[in-house]
């Protein structure tokens, strides 16, 4: 295959409490990175995250939008081991930045950095990331939703 024309019949929508995600490039097998359209209504939030591989880059193409982040990476392997003392990770998640974006902004999420984005307005973004789609460490999420893929999201 050297060209696939699709129409939007191919993408494939994922539901989430907070609007839901267009799939374009889901990823493997067909493509080595995933391209999506997320839209986020005002004033929900993402989950509060961190990846172990995944990287992903966003670009909001309309609406406001609070991105909370963290400047120093989370200890991965300790977290998956042991995990942090809960005093330990509330100061943590004490340091979390955050910084008002709007239309035109890029943001880069590398792997073992928390972020969240909360819509101040509705909020629709283009992310590309790379293939870890179930690699998403939640650790605060306002519909409770655990760790990794979530499938009843997943269901058309």
């Amino acid at each position: 295959m050297s060209i696939l024309v699709a129409d939007a019949a191919s993408v494939r929508p994922v539901s989430k409490p907070w609007g839901y995600e267009k799939w374009i490039a889901p990823g493997r097998p067909d493509f080595p990175y995933v391209l999506k359209e997320i839209f986020i209504r005002a004033p929900h939030r993402s989950s509060l995250q961190f990846h172990q591989q995944k990287q992903e880059s966003n670009y909001v193409l309309s609406g406001q939008v609070w991105l909370h982040y963290s400047d120093t990476s989370i200890d991965i392997e300790r977290y998956k081991r042991s995990g942090y003392e809960p005093e330990e990770l509330g100061r943590l998640l004490k340091t979390v930045c955050r910084v008002r974006l709007g239309p035109g902004s890029i943001f880069h999420v590398r792997p073992g950095y928390l972020h969240r984005v909360e819509a101040v307005e509705d909020l629709l973004m283009v992310e590309t990331s790379t293939t870890e789609l179930d690699d998403v460490f939640r650790l605060a999420d306002d519909a409770g939703r655990p760790h990794g893929r979530i499938d009843a999201e997943h269901s058309r």
